[in-house]
């Protein structure tokens, strides 16, 4: 938890209203013309839409448990003194319903990186739902009494304008303040995290109110519910990163701004040596690009494009050599930036869904994938169409996922690719299978044939003591039935009890006696995973059975009888 330093005060603002209202009533009276109050009417009527307006703003205000713990997160250039350094700044959260007031101290979740947040609890006496209102100050460290006064009448005079903010939780449950410092960019927040959860027609998984197809066939329940915490749990991490990685694009849009307004006051001789130098950083970033080294690379191409801003190629392969050193947050940053390029616009869209992708955003990829598809780039649109199938297969969607890859069949000119989207194909095709068989649950089995049987008792003519008892043949009819029932049966286990019994009748009567009758129960379970990193089935058979070899002589009941109990396993 961060260094929280609070302090609280009840805001005793009624007593300048009263004031004001003492002044206003000490004014002469004065008689009013008919056109004065029409006009004063006409203002009346506008003083009321804002005020209902406002009424309504206030409704959709933000409301939060004053019992619980809350953090406060927001971008702050002015507040970063030192690169190397963590800085602090200090903020005023408000409750608009008691007028309480609470100063926090934020730090800088790393150095150098503009973004501020605080993690504390206040006790705001019998008040449960807050209503907040922040108010971002120029300071560095925490106000003095008399200073926090002069704030406060200033929060009240309008001076000091509180800021838009988005009120969320995150993945742990704690509430969390998203402060920003202009509406536009708070309403461009909260596009990207409606996106995070319908971006690309993307469905979120549930167990609830959705149809997950083929998936909601081959998982149990509690695997749904499992999958369905999980996905709840990420959407939430990425949300997170999201609106950082938000605030980090802003911050590094505006340094670019200052590197060309820094640029254009150079004399023409300064920017070719600029020039110059860019390009040398750009030549030798290449270099270690070409051999893999994508650590140096990525150091040279930035400096390259800091000497030369106006130069969008590099910041494009500056992004590139961020994805290829894997981090992913930082180049989506930089491929976003580079899309506002038209020559690299593509292509940064492409790379930028391939980094969401490996952060899991997937509801992000999806929606830029779908805008590469709509190119019809010969290379890159069947490209998009099979990271949009794996990222579907990934989250269990195997319905929309072969779509997907069918689509890549159709459209790819790389052997390779299609190959890849065949064995995918495959595997959905057994899992579709799968699917169908699960939903059987009772299995019937009936067997009926003939034989004709040389030496019905199976005696061998070396033996000295059986005569010529091998030469007894006769027609047999062999008959079965079985029953099986699987409550039990997916991807990883197989379980269900099995009863079949077999008959063999003899046709000529003297050999009748040596016609067998089998029961068997059976209860066999298998089960699939891995183990050690290495994949196997076990399979475990329980079983009972009854053998019944030979009849009475007269009765033609069971003479002869084997039972046992026994166990199969592999």
């Amino acid at each position: 938890m961060n260094l929280i330093i609070v302090s609280l005060f009840f805001v005793l603002s009624f007593l300048t209203s009263h004031i004001l209202h003492a002044q206003e009533n000490e004014a002469p009276q004065r008689v009013e013309s008919l056109e004065t109050n029409t006009q004063k009417t006409k203002e009346n009527k506008t003083e009321e839409k804002k005020k209902q307006k406002r009424l309504r703003i206030k409704k959709q205000r933000a409301l939060f448990d004053g019992n619980k713990m809350i953090e406060v997160k927001l971008a702050s250039p002015g507040w970063n003194k030192s690169s190397e350094a963590i800085d602090n700044g200090v903020i005023l959260l408000k409750d608009a319903n008691s007028n309480k007031v609470v100063q926090v101290l934020l730090e800088e979740t790393a150095p150098d990186t503009n973004i501020f947040s605080g993690t504390y609890s206040v006790n705001w006496g019998n008040s449960s739902q807050v209503k907040p209102e922040v108010y971002v100050l120029d300071n560095t460290t925490l106000l003095s009494q008399e200073a926090l006064k002069t704030a406060i009448v200033q929060i009240n005079s309008g001076s000091i304008k509180r800021k838009p903010i988005i009120f969320r939780k995150n993945e742990l449950g704690v509430q969390v303040l998203e402060v920003f410092e202009t509406n536009n960019k708070a309403k461009e927040a909260l596009s990207l995290i409606k996106k995070q959860s319908i971006g690309g027609n993307f469905e979120t998984t549930s167990i609830t109110g959705r149809d997950l197809g083929l998936t909601q066939k081959l998982l149990s329940t509690e695997e749904l519910q499992k999958l369905a915490a999980s996905n709840s749990v990420r959407i939430k991490e990425n949300q997170k990163r999201i609106l950082d990685r938000y605030r980090q694009e802003q911050i590094e849009k505006a340094r670019i701004e200052k590197l060309k307004k820094e640029l254009s006051q150079l004399s023409e001789k300064q920017k070719e040596q600029r020039e110059r130098e860019a390009n040398d950083y750009a030549e030798a970033a290449l270099d270690f690009y070409r051999v893999n080294n994508f650590t140096q690379a990525e150091e040279k191409f930035r400096k390259s494009f800091d000497l030369n801003p106006e130069n969008k190629k590099y910041f494009f392969q500056y992004g590139m050599s961020l994805y290829k050193n894997q981090k992913y947050n930082e180049a989506t940053i930089a491929f976003s930036i580079a899309k506002e390029m038209a020559d690299f616009k593509n292509e940064a869209i492409y790379y930028m869904a391939l980094s969401q992708h490996q952060l899991k955003e997937y509801e992000q990829a999806i929606s830029n994938l779908n805008i590469i598809k709509e190119t019809k780039d010969e290379k890159l649109s069947p490209l998009a169409n099979f990271y949009s199938g794996l990222i579907y297969y990934e989250q269990q969607f195997y319905e929309k996922a072969k779509v997907e890859f069918e689509l890549v069949l159709d459209t790819s000119q790389d052997p390779r690719l299609d190959e890849k989207a065949e064995k995918y194909i495959e595997t959905i095709n057994q899992l579709m299978m799968l699917a169908k068989m699960k939903e059987k649950k009772f299995f019937f089995s009936a067997s009926l044939g003939a034989l004709y049987d040389s030496n019905v008792l199976q005696q061998s003519d070396s033996s000295s003591d059986q005569g010529s008892a091998s030469d007894k043949a006769s027609l047999r009819y062999i008959t079965g039935l079985g029953f099986y029932y699987r409550p039990i049966f997916d991807t990883k286990r197989e379980f269900g009890p099995k009863i079949r019994t077999d008959y063999i009748y003899t046709q000529k009567d003297e050999l009748s006696d040596y016609d067998p009758l089998s029961l068997q129960i059976t209860a066999p379970y298998t089960q699939r995973g891995e183990w050690l990193d290495k994949p196997h089935i076990l399979n475990l058979k329980p079983g009972y059975e009854l053998l019944h070899l030979g009849q009475e002589d007269d009765s033609g009941r069971p003479e002869k009888t084997l039972k046992g109990i026994f166990l199969e396993t592999s």
